[in-house]
């Protein structure tokens, strides 16, 4: 068995000739290449039992040599993957699963009858251009440009990428080859294997949206390192499956997701940052949130969507006015065409982070640079959920009603104290529940009050006809809107704290 060590990066262009003219002069890292045509064939029964494991089987045919290899699903950080691969030379291109080690199978898996369901699902066939990197402190690392194409059916998706894999030495020179690279060309961190692509390209799916688990997976042994770690890895996780998700559809509300797990490492980074005391927390938190003001405007989109949607709660009072649609409509492609989404998460700077926050877990600087990161994690984070209700509580004050402007600057303490209930939510009892519902209740209507807002001020911005109609409408959902927020508020000022 070998267990593979690797970074995928999806690139753009001629990518080949940009390393051998930019990359190579420029690095005294010493390199030997080779070229090579590779076609695999990848197998699963009809039911799917072999995906339905974590487990991907392919044929591979090049330079006249037959392969068969399993490789299991692994572990996945950031971008960085480590899946165990099991590989068998075969002398003909027809699959014998028997001839690997029982023992890498799970229990209740049948292999003799799986043998006879195996059919071909889809394949890959693409030219590598293979180069072995020589680094100083005698690492290896293989960094291939894949160029080709995967195929299901009638289906065909192109491939056009980096790995970089090692073969000897820490994982960090992984990163240290991959920012040199960000720096040369647009690219992106790769979540998914070819596998995993042509699997959805043969079953005609793509990545959907999806939401947050209710609370981080933390525990009372967990130190500050390891909620850290977790809270990271969730993050940066969520970040990236919402990104691809929207290169796959183009969906706008995708980004949600993406935003949401940005957000999120945002605050991890807030709340640890006292007690890691690393210098490399502190310039990941100013870059991250410079990056997130880049992202503004999603807002308004997210704005904009709601207010057109067949299903949301306005479009039977705005679907009367085929002007407005219209206006909202050319609103809406305007931000997609001024700002265009897919360009900056292919940028330098998305991919940059990106590394950056994978690099960290790897690394963990705080080691040497701080001695708060083995303390226990109660402690702190019941100091962090008090403190945030603080700063709720008053800027929302129980015996005060609370204007619409009010509600609007309390948004983003609210979603990072909320951020904090995620964060630490599962070190205690079940009221968390209970305690939390009012206020996601309340942040809930702080966005659609948001949309509102946003939509008188369209409104009077524009001519469209009947505008004055829907700014007395705008007004009194906006008053009926406030006044369930102000029973909400009423509620979650009974219940108490569950930490």
């Amino acid at each position: 068995m070998d267990t593979e060590i690797e970074l995928k990066l999806l690139v753009f262009g001629d990518v080949k000739t940009l390393l051998e003219q930019s990359y190579f002069p420029s690095t005294e890292t010493r390199h030997h290449s080779r070229q090579m045509h590779l076609f695999n064939q990848y197998f699963d029964s009809a039911d799917k039992q072999l995906s339905k494991n974590g487990i991907g089987f392919r044929i591979r045919s090049h330079d006249g040599e037959l392969e068969q290899t399993i490789k299991t699903s692994g572990s996945s950080i950031g971008g960085l993957h480590k899946r165990p691969e099991y590989n068998i030379p075969l002398e003909t291109n027809q699959p014998d699963l028997s001839l690997f080690n029982k023992e890498i199978w799970p229990d209740d898996l049948n292999i003799n009858q799986l043998q006879e369901e195996l059919e071909s699902v889809f394949s890959t066939d693409f030219v590598r251009q293979q180069y072995l990197l020589e680094c100083e402190d005698d690492s290896l690392v293989e960094l291939v440009i894949d160029s080709g194409y995967i195929k299901a059916g009638t289906q065909k998706q192109p491939i056009n990428e980096i790995e970089l894999e090692l073969k000897q030495g820490e994982p960090v020179r992984l990163f240290d080859v991959a920012e040199q690279l960000a720096e040369l060309m647009p690219m992106q961190i790769g979540i998914l294997s070819k596998a995993a692509r042509g699997f959805m390209l043969a079953e005609d799916r793509y990545l959907k949206p999806r939401k947050l688990d209710r609370f981080l997976s933390v525990n009372e042994k967990d130190t500050c390192e390891t909620g850290f770690i977790k809270a990271v890895e969730t993050a940066l996780e969520f970040w990236q499956h919402h990104e691809n998700s929207y290169l796959q559809n183009g969906k706008i509300n995708t980004l949600k997701g993406m935003l949401q797990g940005m957000q999120l490492l945002l605050q991890a980074l807030t709340v640890y940052l006292p007690q890691l005391q690393c210098e490399s927390l502190l310039r990941l938190h100013k870059q991250l949130l410079l990056h997130i003001n880049q992202w503004f405007w999603l807002e308004h989109s997210f704005s904009l969507k709601d207010l057109r949607s067949s299903k949301g709660p306005y479009r039977k009072r705005l679907a009367k006015n085929d002007e407005l649609l219209s206006f909202l409509r050319g609103l809406s492609e305007g931000l997609l065409t001024h700002y265009k989404p897919a360009d900056i998460i292919r940028s330098q700077d998305n991919c940059k982070i990106q590394l950056a926050f994978s690099r960290l877990l790897i690394e963990k600087p705080w080691r040497k640079e701080s001695n708060g990161s083995q303390s226990k994690l109660t402690e702190h984070a019941k100091a962090w959920l008090s403190q945030g209700w603080m700063s709720v509580m008053q800027g929302m004050p129980e015996n005060r009603k609370i204007s619409t402007q009010d509600y609007l600057f309390q948004q983003s303490i609210l979603r990072q104290t909320l951020f904090n209930g995620f964060l630490f939510g599962k070190l205690f009892s079940d009221q968390r529940d209970n305690f939390r519902a009012p206020w996601l209740d309340l942040l809930e209507g702080i966005a659609d009050l948001k949309t509102l807002v946003f939509l008188k001020q369209k409104m009077q911005e524009s001519d469209v006809e009947a505008r004055n109609e829907l700014l007395i409408w705008a007004d009194e959902k906006i008053a009926n809107l406030q006044a369930v927020m102000e029973r909400s508020r009423k509620v979650a000022f009974r219940n108490e704290p569950y930490w």
